[in-house]
C-alpha cells in the first residue's frame, strides 16, 4: 500500500467509526456530502444539533485546518435554515490511526 493510500484508508476508518457512534446515538447520518465547492465528511443531524464534520490527519494540518476549510467551503450554510443550532467540528487524526489528538469547534 503506497503512503498516501494508507492516509486515505485511515481516513475512511475514522469516519467509519465516528459515524456509527453517531448513528447509535440516533443521528441521521450521510457520510460524504457533496457541495458545489468540496465535499463535507460527515453530516449529523441530531436531535438538537446539526453537526458537520470535518477529518484531518495531523499531516495534512489537523483540526485548524479542518476548521478553516468549513468556514472558507462554507460548508454550514446548506443547514443555516434548519431550526436546529449548527455545529461546525473538526477531528485532528492521529496519522497511525491511534485516535483523536484535537478538535475545533465554531458555531456560525
Amino acid at each position: 500500500m503506497r503512503l498516501d493510500e494508507k492516509f486515505m484508508y485511515m481516513e475512511e476508518k475514522y469516519r467509519f467509526v465516528i459515524s456509527v457512534m453517531l448513528m447509535g446515538s440516533g443521528c441521521e447520518v450521510i457520510q460524504e456530502y457533496a457541495m458545489e465547492d468540496g465535499v463535507i465528511d460527515i453530516v449529523a443531524k441530531c436531535s438538537n444539533y446539526i453537526y458537520v464534520i470535518e477529518l484531518k490527519l495531523k499531516k495534512n494540518g489537523g483540526a485548524k485546518a479542518g476548521i478553516e476549510q468549513i468556514n472558507e467551503k462554507h460548508y454550514t450554510l446548506p443547514f443555516e435554515r434548519d431550526e436546529r443550532p449548527v455545529i461546525a467540528l473538526a477531528f485532528e487524526l492521529d496519522d497511525d490511526g491511534r485516535g483523536i489528538l484535537a478538535y475545533e469547534s465554531k458555531r456560525p
